[in-house]
């Protein structure tokens, strides 16, 4: 190294046999990490210790989504439907789900419902209980779509994944209104980077445009 700044590489060979998820960085504490060739020489390290951003270990892979409508004939005011299922795969390693979105179909208002995602956790092929299944997130409707931000969805190779969406018929909702969820494209599922590709099946996906009905309390 002469008067001229020369440039230095820090590469990491990562082991094919690393664990998917563990995250490490490169630290220099010191000068003293730099030996020179002369003894006379001095090292000055500005900024010391030095850490590298935090990497994370990955796989590039590619994820599968199948939708499958399962909403029922009617709807009531005031209650809650699972309107459709969401089945996740990935080829190789994990992938992160963090955030999806659904369309508004059928002939009524945003304010007729709002939208529920939960984790199946059973795996038994049996519908919605919101008792047992793991709520990620909600949101309402705005401009006839719903952006629902949920808690990250772990998927992983070998495991199917599966995510209910569910319909909140608000008590107010109006009887006569029809009320469905559609998915446009693959965009409407966000996953990582690392994520290559997401074939979502079917496209354009649209469930049953239930009727809303009226619930009446007759006094007695």
């Amino acid at each position: 190294v002469g008067a001229t700044p020369a440039a230095f590489f820090i590469a990491l060979d990562v082991s094919a046999g690393a664990q998917e998820g563990y995250t490490f960085n490169v630290r220099i504490n010191s000068a003293s990490s730099f030996t020179p060739g002369n003894p006379s020489d001095t090292v000055a390290l500005a900024g010391a210790p030095f850490t590298s951003n935090t990497l994370t270990i990955q796989t590039n892979n590619d994820a599968t989504i199948y939708l499958a409508n399962t909403a029922p004939a009617t709807m009531d005011q005031g209650s809650q439907y699972q309107a459709a299922v969401a089945t996740l795969s990935v080829t190789v390693g994990v992938t992160q789900l963090t955030r999806v979105k659904v369309n508004r179909t059928g002939v009524g208002a945003d304010s007729d419902a709002t939208v529920s995602v939960y984790q199946d956790l059973t795996l038994d092929g049996g519908s919605l209980n919101a008792n047992e299944d793991l709520l990620l997130g909600s949101a309402p409707f705005s401009g006839g779509v719903a952006t629902i931000n949920i808690d990250t969805v772990t998927v992983s190779a070998g495991i199917n994944t599966v995510l209910f969406y569910a319909i909140n018929v608000s008590s107010l909702a109006n009887p006569g209104d029809t009320l469905g969820l559609g998915v446009t494209n693959a965009d409407y599922f966000t996953l990582p980077s690392y994520t290559l590709s997401k074939t979502v099946i079917p496209l354009p996906f649209n469930t049953g445009t239930p009727e809303i009905k009226a619930v009446i309390s007759r006094l007695t």
